[in-house]
Formats: structure tokens, C-alpha cells, sequence
């Protein structure tokens, strides 16, 4: 066991100094790097805690979303390419109809948030179907029953590169006022294929590095 604690502490130690090599957003990267600094200081931790446990919070999504929203206050490069907007959308939904909200992203910008999507009405049923669509393909959990207010994660389909859209099938005798209110992370690609994807794949490198025989 002392064998394998001393090979992770080595590649812990190792691999933020692969990211501190590049010369492009440097404020973040080093941000990320004490992060993974911290792992090499719990020797004890790694020979006994499983790979899973301490390699996951390095690799979420939602990790990178938070960094890059500190960090955009002070850094000007981040601010021009990470944007977070507050939309809240209330439409009338007419009995016994279909309504598609369409939620188009700007051209060149991507989404990168996994949570949270809140969609909330004045009547609820389990008559009401709602079905949304991620890059016009269906998300995960969905149809889902507006029987009460909904608060949505997108899940492993948390990168939009295009458009979602809110389908609601009111099969109802009533109507009622559909509400939405989200608030995505938006990236322009430049950003998103520079940083966000890179440093996501040094993670899961990084997590296979735990997967030591």
C-alpha cells in the first residue's frame, strides 16, 4: 500500500506543473493547479481513500464554471469570454395546446452549466408533459410531468452549442402562465476549446493516473 500511496503522490506532484508550461490563460490554470497542489499534501489520504472519491471533484464541470466566474472579476480576458446572464421567461400556455419555447444561444458561445433550470407554473398536473430538447436532441429524464414545480439538471448534456428548446404539451381543460428562469454560463468557444476542454481532459487523465496496478 506505501508503494501505490508514493506513486499517486508523485503524479499528483507532476501534473500541475504540465499545465504551469503553457503561456495562455495562466490565471486560471494556476487557480486549478492549487487546487490539485492540495492532493499532494494528504500522503496518508491517497494510499487509503478510493481513486474515485478524491480525483472527482478536480474533474467536475461545475468546478471549472466556478473558477471562471471568480476569476472574471478581476481578469479582462475571462470577462470578454464567460458571461453569466439571468433569464426569466413567463409565457401563456391555452388549454388542450403544445407550446415549444425556444432558448437560442448567440452565435460563437457555447453553455457550459449543468444546473439548475427552474420551470415553475401557476396549475400543475400530471396531465402536462414537458420535453426539453438540448441541441434538438431530447435531454436526459425528460418527458417529465408538471404534477409540481420542476428544477432541472441537464446532466451529461450540460454542453449546448446551439439552441434549447422547452416543449409543453397542456392536455388539460385549463390554462395556465409557464415560468422559466435559468442561468447559464456562457463561453465563447474560443474559451471553451482553449481552457474548458483541455483542462476537462487533463482531468480525466489525471483521474486514469489513479488507476495504478
Amino acid at each position: 500500500m506505501a508503494k501505490r500511496g508514493g506513486e499517486l503522490e508523485r503524479r499528483v506532484a507532476a501534473f500541475p506543473d504540465e499545465i504551469l508550461r503553457r503561456d495562455r490563460f495562466t490565471t486560471i490554470e494556476r487557480m486549478i493547479c492549487k487546487v490539485m497542489r492540495q492532493l499532494d499534501g494528504i500522503k496518508k489520504t491517497l494510499s487509503t481513500t478510493p481513486p474515485g472519491f478524491v480525483a472527482t471533484f478536480v474533474i467536475e464541470p461545475e468546478v471549472v464554471n466556478r473558477l471562471l466566474a471568480s476569476t472574471r472579476r478581476f481578469d479582462e480576458e475571462i470577462r470578454d469570454c464567460y458571461l453569466l446572464p439571468h433569464y426569466q421567461l413567463a409565457v401563456a400556455i391555452p388549454a388542450n395546446t403544445t407550446v415549444t419555447l425556444p432558448l437560442e444561444l448567440p452565435t460563437g458561445w457555447l453553455c457550459t452549466r449543468e444546473s439548475y433550470m427552474q420551470l415553475t407554473s401557476t396549475y400543475h398536473s400530471k396531465d402536462i408533459d414537458i420535453n426539453i430538447y438540448v441541441d434538438y436532441s431530447i435531454a436526459p429524464g425528460c418527458p417529465l410531468d408538471l404534477s409540481e414545480d420542476i428544477i432541472y439538471s441537464f446532466r451529461d448534456a450540460y454542453i449546448k452549442e446551439i439552441r434549447v428548446d422547452i416543449e409543453v404539451k397542456n392536455t388539460t381543460a385549463t390554462d395556465f402562465v409557464f415560468t422559466i428562469i435559468v442561468d447559464p454560463s456562457l463561453m465563447k468557444r474560443e474559451l471553451y476549446n482553449k481552457l474548458f476542454m483541455p483542462v476537462m481532459k487533463k482531468s480525466l487523465e489525471f483521474l486514469k493516473r489513479f488507476a495504478v496496478e
